[in-house]
């Protein structure tokens, strides 16, 4: 194959390889013949410099055509950590939000920004600039950096789909295992010491239920009246799905139908599939070989659970010390009067201002058929 034949990539990769080597040349060339390097070179055993010399040449000729490559590398992983930090501060204010709305919903508290329980959902979105929440203060970034590093740590992005979402939130403190649990919820209601509102009654949102079902009657009513189809509503099959997926299902399939030696490849088969496929053990495994320090593994008789909690506890370590950074960085904007970004992307923000808008009109409509005022004062 000619040079001309050859793909862009391979060529530039050939070029590189020439570049470095001409670079190694010019290297050694330099520390053999420069002045300024013998006062160094004199403090050392002369049988060991010719060996110094070859090495560092290409050492050097590394730095200098890969270095701005690894000073981004490392740019990115203050950056990463940075980024993670930005979004969980706002978590503290989060949980404040929530305990209003506990509060609110049992009628204990007005807040003027507020005339529904929708609203709740709508700020969470706008969290960065909700005007009737206090600013973050030193004991709260203490208890959040303390939840933080512990072990009770678990990352809410993924175990909580909505931070105001009352009646999910609600389910998980009943005992509902399939339930999300929010374990920074938990944490700061266990570190105050005081039970959680969510055992303070829903006396507002059972209002709101009370007026929506009205419409929803009204409605009803209407389409039947005017002879429209009805929709009939198919009941809910309680019965359980049954998934390829469910590992306990399948196993049962299997040990009913198939016979023994398929038993056996089924066992091979999938315990050979789960260890290829471990897709949070191969997460853990990057994160620590992008770290820039030695990690001690931590001591585990499993080897996938200590990589797991080891790199756990590095990220937990990571989020922390940018943290520290980012709470000056609020502090300062704070005492600035400049507003914070708002994380949400403009699109949803906009979707959940318009579904409370929709929800309060409803809320109003229902209090119109039941001979009541429209307004919210209820």
């Amino acid at each position: 194959m000619s040079e001309n034949e050859m793909p862009k990539h391979i060529k530039e990769s050939i070029e590189k390889e020439k570049r470095m080597g001409q670079l190694i040349m010019d290297i050694r060339d330099d520390l053999q013949t420069n002045e300024k390097y013998k006062v160094f070179f004199d403090n050392y055993n002369p049988g060991s410099i010719k060996s110094f010399i070859e090495t560092y040449s290409y050492k050097k000729a590394s730095y200098l055509t890969y270095g701005e490559l690894y000073i981004e590398h490392n740019r990115r992983e203050i950056l990463k950590y940075r980024n993670i930090a930005e979004k969980k501060i706002w978590e503290i204010q989060q949980k404040k939000l929530f305990d209003l709305q506990c509060l609110w919903r049992a009628e204990m508290i007005q807040i003027p920004e507020i005339e529904s329980t929708y609203d709740f959902v709508m700020w969470e979105r706008l969290i960065e600039n909700c005007p009737f929440l206090e600013p973050i203060s030193e004991e709260e970034f203490q208890t959040y950096r303390e939840y933080l590093l512990s072990e009770d740590y678990d990352d809410c992005r993924w175990t909580l789909s909505n931070w105001q979402n009352y009646d999910d939130i609600k389910e998980s403190v009943s005992g509902d295992d399939s339930a999300e649990i929010c374990r920074w919820y938990e944490f700061c209601d266990n570190r105050k010491g005081t039970p959680s509102f969510l055992l303070l009654p829903d006396i507002r949102g059972e209002k709101e239920e009370r007026f929506i079902e009205s419409r929803t009657e009204y409605h009803k009513k209407k389409q039947a009246e005017s002879g429209k189809a009805v929709r009939t509503v198919i009941p809910h099959d309680q019965r359980p799905m049954l998934s390829s997926y469910d590992h306990n299902i399948v196993e049962k399939f299997v040990k009913q139908f198939e016979s023994g030696k398929l038993y056996e490849y089924y066992h091979a088969y999938e315990r050979t599939d789960m260890d290829s496929n471990d897709e949070d053990l191969d997460v853990a495994i990057e994160i620590l070989k992008e770290a820039e320090e030695e990690i001690p593994i931590e001591p585990n008789k499993d080897w996938r659970t200590a990589i797991l909690l080891t790199s756990k506890k590095y990220e937990q370590r990571k989020i922390a010390e940018a943290l520290e950074r980012v709470y000056k960085d609020y502090l300062n904007r704070l005492e600035m009067g400049i507003t914070f970004e708002i994380h949400e992307k403009e699109e949803r923000i906009k979707w959940y201002k318009e579904f409370a808008e929709t929800m309060k009109s409803h809320i109003l409509h229902g209090r119109i058929l039941l001979g009541e005022p429209p307004t919210f004062d209820f």
